[in-house]
This record gives structure tokens, sequence and C-alpha cells, in this order.
């Protein structure tokens, strides 16, 4: 997994860069994503998802909690 100082809080990551922050497969973070462990968002231009920092930091900090 990646330092969490590396991940901006208000950046917006589309999904390969999500997965790469991370350190998963874009497949096993769809399956977060559907599971409900990550909050996907929706651009309003052009409807493309993308993640923010903080729900991506949010969600590291709760994987490090549960091991």
């Amino acid at each position: 997994m990646t330092d969490f100082s590396e991940i901006r809080d208000t950046a917006q990551y589309n999904r390969m860069e999500a997965a790469i922050a991370i350190g998963v497969s874009l497949s096993t973070l769809n399956n977060y994503t559907n599971a409900g462990d990550i909050t996907c968002h929706r651009r309003r231009a052009n409807g493309r998802p993308f993640y923010y920092g903080r729900d991506l930091k949010k969600f590291l900090k709760s994987e490090l909690e549960i091991k």
C-alpha cells in the first residue's frame, strides 16, 4: 500500500489512479466500490467515476484497523 502522505485529500483520482494509490488491481477496486467500502463519485461534465483522496485514506485506515 501507498504511504498516506502521497494521497491528497481533495484530489480527484480516476479509477486506475485510485487502484494504484491503494495498491490493488482495478477489479479489486471495483469490488470494494460495489460492496460500498469505498465511495465513488461521478463527474458532472461527463459522468465518469472518480474517487476523492480523503475517501481512499478513509478506506486504507479502516483496512489497517481490521488487520
